[in-house]
């Protein structure tokens, strides 16, 4: 082997190694961007189902209400149909990031 050869091996194995590193470290970020895009969706989701409970869970207090005549029918009904199409809008959400059609 000449001096060279003693030379430019261990710079090309070097070159090598860190050419594979930095594509281990492209590959491990690449996928934890798409972990983290998969994170926020899924929060998305939960809030828009949260919402949708809360919803849910106002329209039926308001029943209530009105059934103890606490309210009166026109507050009834305007309350009802402002929760009512709040908690369709969230559905129509729900179903367009699910991939349904409402």
């Amino acid at each position: 082997m000449s001096a060279a050869s003693f030379v430019l091996v261990p710079i090309c194995a070097a070159a090598l190694i860190l050419a594979a590193l930095c594509v281990a470290r492209l590959a491990r970020a690449w996928k934890a961007s798409d972990n983290v895009r998969v994170v926020e969706d899924d929060r998305a989701r939960v809030a828009l189902l949260d919402e949708k409970d809360r919803l849910l869970v106002t329209l039926k207090d308001l029943d209530q209400e009105f059934a103890l005549g606490k309210l009166s029918p026109a507050d009834h009904d305007a309350m009802k149909a402002r929760f009512e199409a709040e908690t369709l809008q969230v559905m129509d959400r729900l179903a367009k990031r699910d991939g349904r059609r409402a």
